[in-house]
């Protein structure tokens, strides 16, 4: 039970998608440097190829390494490299490697008068429709309110923001969320491209009268690798501390993405 508040907390907390093609209008206000940078987005198409390995480690539970060729068909595109089978993971471990190299349900159809049932599948989505690793535009529109700067030491800038949660107007439990958290940004000076998102909260809050988030954090890092159009992720991360049901639990993940090949089609 204590393990499923945790994935849903954490999927609550993740930062929605919006379009950020939807308001094409970088603010003036931001400084030129982050401007410039968020111009190194790029967009890739549903059928590019993409070839990477994987690192995912869950903490506590262990970690996996774990190749991915989404010119493979559909169930066959996960590649276990470590270790050599599911039966060397935990129980949990094993159980999020599944899920991860499960292509997902698809949508049962609804029946009159009823909502269809959402896919609930948890397959690793690159590869499939959207911008595969590249830092894309609907990363960028995490991004909002002022940005002031922090520091700059080492080529880099560091800039304060407004993390938006939501993907619509109407989005009121992201924002809720979103009220609670910060954000900072950092970019990098020369050839500028994003570097780093990180969103977190400054101090514990109650998302919910049952319970208390006492730490939240997410990281990605992005890289400009030679031939490829755009940065891509190289890190992405979380970390929760919640309180929930009267038990307290918390939930390390970190991703790391390496050997990163691409075609475009």
């Amino acid at each position: 039970m204590m393990r499923s508040i945790l994935i849903a907390a954490s999927l609550a907390l993740a930062p929605a998608i919006p379009a950020f093609a939807d308001s094409p209008d970088i603010p003036g206000s931001w400084p030129p440097l982050v401007r410039e940078a968020l111009g190194a987005v790029h967009e890739g198409h549903e059928d590019d190829v993409w070839r990477f390995t994987l690192t995912a480690n869950y903490g506590e539970m262990g970690e996996f390494t774990a190749r991915f060729d989404s010119s493979r068909p559909e169930g066959e595109q996960w590649t276990l490299i470590s270790p050599a089978s599911p039966a060397a993971m935990s129980d949990d471990l094993r159980e999020e490697w599944i899920d991860m190299s499960t292509p997902d349900e698809e949508e049962a159809p609804a029946e009159d008068g009823e909502e269809a049932e959402e896919d609930t599948g948890q397959s690793f989505g690159i590869g499939g429709e959207g911008s595969g690793l590249f830092f894309s535009a609907d990363t960028a529109d995490l991004i909002s309110g002022e940005l002031n700067e922090l520091r700059r030491s080492g080529g880099r800038a560091v800039y304060s923001f407004a993390p938006n949660m939501s993907d619509d107007e109407e989005d009121s439990d992201a924002d809720d969320f979103g009220r609670y958290l910060s954000g900072e940004l950092t970019v990098a000076q020369s050839d500028p491209f994003v570097e780093r998102i990180r969103i977190f909260a400054p101090a514990s809050f109650k998302p919910h009268p049952a319970a208390r988030i006492h730490e939240f954090e997410m990281e990605m890092e992005f890289a400009r690798v030679d031939g490829l159009p755009g940065p891509i992720v190289r890190e992405f991360s979380t970390r929760i501390d919640l309180s929930a049901l009267f038990q307290r639990q918390s939930q390390d993940i970190r991703f790391t993405f390496s050997d990163v090949e691409y075609e475009a089609r």
